[in-house]
């Protein structure tokens, strides 16, 4: 359990759906989400939306920067980017590549990448 890796945020997007208050725990061989009820150390909390993804390309963080960087509220940001991976194919899949991604002043970011499977 040490060896895995939290992360709690606002919403949280993976394999299509949207989870809100939720933290992400990344382990050897699986990622596993649970409602966010007490502190748990280690923890490491990104304000806002985080995307669990395929490896994507630049055209495609390009795209999705200019979503979070749009007006409107949170809520319909995690929507939009939802509809945006699910339509182009950008989740991950079981047993496959992935990165954690998260917008901080201006640019889209990668908080974790497997380097397995």
């Amino acid at each position: 359990m040490e060896n895995n890796k939290r992360i709690y945020a606002h919403y949280i997007l993976y394999q299509g759906k949207i989870y809100i208050n939720t933290i992400l725990e990344i382990g050897e061989c699986n990622i596993r989400l649970f409602p966010f009820e007490q502190e748990i150390a280690n923890t490491v909390f990104i304000s806002g939306i985080v995307v669990v993804s395929k490896d994507i390309s630049e055209e495609h963080r390009r795209e999705i920067c200019e979503i979070f960087k749009s007006e409107q509220d949170t809520n319909l940001k995690a929507k939009e980017i939802n509809n945006y991976l699910k339509k182009n194919y950008l989740f991950s899949v079981l047993n496959s590549k992935f990165e954690i991604l998260y917008y901080d002043a201006g640019k889209i970011k990668s908080v974790y990448k497997n380097k397995s499977h």
